[in-house]
Parts: C-alpha cells; structure tokens; sequence
C-alpha cells in the first residue's frame, strides 16, 4: 500500500466512485477502500432509474439533486465510456406512470414547470394490461445499467492511477482533538491522511459508532428485485405503478422492483418478495411469465429520515466528510452530490486553488 493520500474514502459504491472521479479531478491523490467487491451492495443491485419514483412523493432537495445530476450524466457517460470502451448503456427511454392521483402529479408537474404528455396506456404501451387507464409519460427521464455504470467508474479510476483497496474492511475513522487522522483496517493497520469521506452506505452509523462517533439514523432497507428475459420491444419507457416498477433494457429484458423491508442487515432475497414483486411484474405486463425469470436478487440500501441524504462535513471533526444516504435515489443523486462535495472539500482546504 502506497503511502499518505490526501484523501481516503470509504466505501466504493456510486457515491464513493463518483467522489473519488471528482477529487482526482481536483488534483487530490485517493485511496479507496470497500469492505467487500467495488460496488457490490446497493449500487449493485439497484434499477438505474435517474428519477425520484414518483418525482412529488420526494422533497424538493431530492427532485433538485436529481436535476443536477442529469445535467451532468450525458457528458459524464461520454467520458467514461470514450475512455474505457465500457457502455453502460445510458439512454433517455422516459417514465410512464400508472395508477397515481392525477391531482398529485398535476401539482407537482405545474408547480415544476416539468414536461408531461397524457394519453392511455395503451397509446404509450399497447402490451401493458388496462389499456384504457390514464397514464402521464415524463418523457426526459433516463436510465442506466447500475452495474456497468459501477464497472465503467471502477476501471477509469483504475487507468488514472487511484488506488482501490477492496476486501478490506474498516474498523474504524481516527480522530484527535476533533480533527480527522485516518481509518483503522480490521487488522490493525492504520492509515493515514488529514480528509476522510465516509460512503459506506447503510454500514455509515455502524461504522460512526464504533468510531466513538454520533450517527444519523441511517438503516439498511433491503430492496429484492427480478429479471425477466423477453423480447426487445415490448416496453420502451419504465414503467411505475404505487406498486412497483418495470425497466426495460436494450437487450429485451425486464426487471422489475423493487420491495422496501426493514430488516437489518438481512440481504438475502425472499420467497415472499419473489411473490411480491412476480405478481405485480406479471399483473402488469402479462407478456411476461414465471419462465421467463432468469435472477432474482437483492441489496440494502442507506434509508435516512425525511429523505435527506448526507452530503458535507461531519460538524464535530474537522476533515471527515459524509456522503451517504441517497436511499432510493443513490444513483440519481451520485453525481452531482460527489462534485458537490468535492468543491465543499476544496473550498475548506486552504493549499487547493478553488474551485
């Protein structure tokens, strides 16, 4: 292991992925670190829809990161993708949604100034059942495929010199006099810097506390999902209803999800959320059939009270930073938190010129 960086991160999912791009980018040398695989929890597991789902059931600062990040996404994924031969497979395909109180997206798409068009759904989806419903099409939304979006992030990092430090979990952050100075491996090695970034995710309070420090009330939510195998084509938008959701990718398959289970640090899937999730799939879209399931899966993602993601300093220690509990909307939110942050970092770090 190389010596002092300037920065240590822990926890290499989206969120820490997307820091350490914009650190680097900074002109900060990185170590970063994930207990287990790059990016095999939640950024993992989730669907990658760029969207709060639906957008007004979310406060206003989520709808407003999410803006952010899909300003930056487009470019963003050209880089990456240009510099790594890596596609992962971004592409504006809009969310069509079903079954919600009209007068809630109608207040919140006018209010927003947002772009909508209403039709049945049979005139967005002729394969979806009830095609007479009402249904509302958001037609700027996007998507991507989370698990190439982790491996294009993991191998560009790689080609700019970051050093990854994966299977190695974290004992805790070192602190004295309320200034950060380093994390201890669970076997005893210290390593050393003067700015740490926790994005550990759902792990960030358990990690805090055995660190002697506060946490935020963040708990892991275990989300399960499934993949269905069909033809492509037979959706082109996602697809949301109160009871899950359905995204089809370039290749033909559906996955559908997702469940929201309190159950600790439980990550293994269900019957009883295969169940769940298998009804609402085959309800919706009756083209698909158990058969057709090829995966079924699940992750835990950070659930943080009142939807409000951390993203800034650690008030009571000078030089940590968190970047945790985007919940739902992590891979919505990863982009435009890391720079923020990062600029955050920047600013309060007097040998960077400003960003």
């Amino acid at each position: 292991m190389a010596n002092k960086a300037d920065v240590l991160i822990v926890g290499a999912g989206v969120a820490g992925l997307c820091t350490a791009f914009w650190l680097h980018e900074a002109g900060y040398s990185i170590k970063l670190f994930d207990a287990g695989a790059v990016g095999q929890e939640s950024s993992w597991a989730g669907g990658g829809i760029i969207s709060a789902v639906p957008p007004w059931a979310y406060p206003e600062s989520i709808n407003q990161g999410i803006a952010r990040s899909r300003d930056l996404y487009p470019q963003l994924i050209e880089r990456l993708q240009s510099e790594t031969g890596i596609d992962c497979e971004y592409q504006q395909c809009g969310l069509l949604l079903c079954d919600w109180p009209e007068d809630n997206a109608q207040r919140w798409l006018v209010k927003n100034g947002i772009t909508a068009q209403y039709a049945s759904r049979a005139e967005f989806e002729s394969a979806l059942n009830h095609p007479d419903t009402p249904a509302i099409l958001l037609p700027e939304v996007s998507q991507l495929r989370s698990p190439r979006f982790v491996r294009v992030l993991h191998q560009w990092l790689l080609q700019a010199g970051v050093e990854i430090i994966a299977h190695t979990p974290i004992e805790s952050i070192l602190h004295r006099r309320r200034s950060i100075t380093g994390i201890r491996l669970s076997n005893g090695t210290s390593v050393h810097a003067d700015q740490v970034v926790l994005a550990a995710g759902a792990w960030t309070d358990r990690l805090l506390a055995r660190s002697g420090l506060n946490g935020f009330g963040i708990q892991p939510m275990r989300g399960q999902m499934l993949l269905y195998r069909a033809e492509p084509g037979l959706i082109r938008h996602i697809v949301n209803t109160p009871g899950g959701y359905l995204i089809p990718r370039r290749d033909g398959r559906i996955l559908a999800g997702s469940t929201v289970e309190p159950v600790g640090f439980d990550r293994r899937p269900s019957s009883s959320g295969f169940e769940q999730l298998r009804r609402m799939a085959e309800l919706l879209l009756p083209e698909l059939r158990p058969d057709r399931i090829e995966l079924h899966w699940a992750g835990l993602r950070p659930s943080i009270a009142g939807d409000k993601p951390l993203c800034g300093p650690y008030a009571e220690i000078k030089g940590l930073w968190l970047q945790s509990g985007g919940f739902r909307n992590g891979l919505g939110l990863a982009p435009a938190n890391a720079k923020s942050l990062t600029k955050q970092i920047v600013n309060s770090d007097t040998k960077k010129v400003k960003m």
